[in-house]
């Protein structure tokens, strides 16, 4: 179900405009990428971070803009688009780099999304981004 090199384009697009509104604090901009459905879903790696719907989507992230620590850069890596009639689903991964008093971080996460076309549109209609966690066995 691998998408067209078209399909996969238009993703692309998305995508970038998404992470250039965010990283310029558009907030209304980064919205329009989401799917007015109500079962929309943004998940992140906090506790508090899973919100369903548009407008708790669009408090969380007004949320996130406003932190202390702020998001320099997004760049995705691995980008894999499939396809299928006018549903697309992506995964990647993200390096996310944060300024965070005198620091700057990095961050690598792993991306995961769903996409509708609705009007000769992609809109995202499920995300999810978080760290990879490993456990380890400590020897005594």
């Amino acid at each position: 179900m691998k998408a067209s090199p078209e399909t996969r384009d238009e993703i692309k697009n998305v995508l970038d405009k998404y992470f250039e509104s965010y990283l310029k604090g558009q907030l209304d901009d980064v919205i329009t990428h989401y799917s007015p459905e109500p079962d929309t879903t943004l998940i992140n790696s906090g506790l508090e971070e899973k919100q369903i719907g548009r407008e708790n989507i669009r408090s969380r992230i007004e949320q996130s803009l406003n932190q202390k620590e702020k998001i320099t850069s997004l760049k995705y890596h691995n980008l894999m688009v499939s396809e299928k009639d006018t549903v697309a689903w992506i995964s990647s991964d993200l390096e996310a780099r944060l300024a965070w008093e005198d620091q700057e971080i990095n961050l690598m996460l792993r991306l995961t999304g769903v996409f509708v076309k609705e009007k000769n549109n992609w809109l995202i209609t499920q995300m999810h981004s978080s760290a990879p966690f490993t456990m380890e066995k400590h020897e005594d």
